[in-house]
């Protein structure tokens, strides 16, 4: 998820203020797989050693200028050789040391997997990117240009609700979507639909309605079962609605746990609700685009930035951006949400990974990132075309 930096100030009031209390979180699914979370993951032998201290070396030389208490990162390098770093904390309070085997909420690359699962729904014949969202969620008019493909890749003009300061008065109560999108609508729309380029979470939330109609289940087990376990990736879940796999890494705002403690996830949802570990996230990336996951054209429909979007230098397809880092081009998604910010971007051709989540809402993963690439641009590039 995405919040502007006005809403600073709101965040400055709700750490001077008391800890809130919500009603106990609503778990329709539940993961049994045991998992070792205490498991720190190792680089493994054949990554090379001097490439591992530049790397690590980096990620201690940005963090006082990164606004993070702590960062993880991780890096799959094109022969699957892998890198494992961390600098900091993971708590600002007790000064226990942040490891590459915590769990982070991981924001909008949530994105990432409710656009893949709704062009997998195209592809079996049971929605369409043209149908509009009207069609397959009544109750909001929205006209029929409003698209699944328009709140998919961000040119419906519907409101961002994360714009409104107003949403982190309600964010520590659990509140169904359909709410959410109440509150959302209750501004008016930015543009017409396709005449312009606005990042909005609210078009997430439509979105994942759309595919629990069609889908007929809730959102967290399309998820799991269309995406996560095909994919091998056990550390993935939809937080609240599912079981944590393992604990939440604890985050915090400008370097303070306190305005984390209470917030709900409904407030995420299919905007930004998802839980991982560096590993899922790359291996995540590797399996949306190069796993065979959807057929050639449709992921060339996924990867294609809207020309509103290249004219916001935002290039951004349906749930996917492109984008250079460190002379790199990439794919893949950032990530905020409450406590967090992160990203995960993929070199499509040779299969480079790149995978940084830090512990502060108003950190800089790019802080972080983009030397990383720079790193492995020389180290290991050039690299080769999809």
């Amino acid at each position: 998820m995405r919040s502007t930096s006005s809403l600073l100030f709101v965040l400055l009031i709700l750490a001077a203020c008391g800890d809130p209390t919500t009603e106990e979180p609503p778990i329709e699914q539940e993961v049994t797989q045991e998992i070792d979370c205490e498991a720190v993951p190792q680089t493994t032998p054949d990554f090379d050693t001097t490439l591992a201290t530049n790397l690590q070396n980096s990620l201690e030389r940005h963090l006082e200028t990164s606004g993070s208490p702590g960062v993880a990162a991780m890096v799959v390098t094109p022969s699957g050789a892998r890198w494992y770093g961390a600098a900091g904390v993971s708590n600002a309070d007790t000064g226990e040391p942040m490891t590459p085997a915590a769990h982070f909420r991981v924001g909008s690359v949530t994105k990432t997997m409710v656009s893949a699962a709704a062009l997998l729904a195209q592809q079996e014949g049971l929605l369409d990117m043209k149908d509009s969202v009207d069609a397959h969620v009544p109750g909001w008019s929205l006209g029929p240009d409003r698209t699944l493909e328009t709140v998919l890749n961000h040119t419906s003009g519907v409101f961002n609700y994360t714009d409104d300061a107003a949403f982190l008065g309600r964010a520590y109560t659990d509140t169904p979507p359909s709410e959410v999108i109440d509150f959302a609508l209750r501004r008016e729309h930015a543009f017409e639909a396709g005449q312009g380029y606005l990042y909005s979470n609210t078009g997430y939330f439509l979105a994942g309605l759309a595919l629990e109609s069609v889908e007929d289940k809730p959102l967290h087990q399309i998820l799991r079962q269309r995406l996560l376990e095909p994919a091998g990736l056990e550390h993935m879940f939809m937080e609240e609605y599912e079981e944590a796999v393992c604990p939440v890494s604890q985050g915090h705002i400008l370097g303070d746990p306190g305005p984390t403690e209470g917030f709900s996830a409904s407030w995420s949802w299919a905007a930004g609700g998802v839980v991982s570990n560096l590993d899922d996230l790359c291996g995540w990336a590797e399996f949306l685009t190069r796993g065979g996951l959807l057929q050639e054209d449709t992921f060339e429909q996924m990867l294609a930035p809207t020309e509103a979007s290249r004219q916001a230098r935002e290039p951004y397809g349906i749930g996917l951006m492109s984008t250079n880092r460190g002379g790199i081009e990439v794919m893949g998604h950032t990530g905020s949400t409450m406590g967090f910010t992160g990203e995960v971007f993929i070199h499509r051709g040779s299969g480079l990974c790149v995978a940084v989540q830090t512990n502060d809402f108003f950190g800089s993963p790019g802080a972080f990132s983009v030397p990383l690439w720079q790193i492995l641009n020389v180290a290991l590039g050039p690299f080769p075309e999809p």
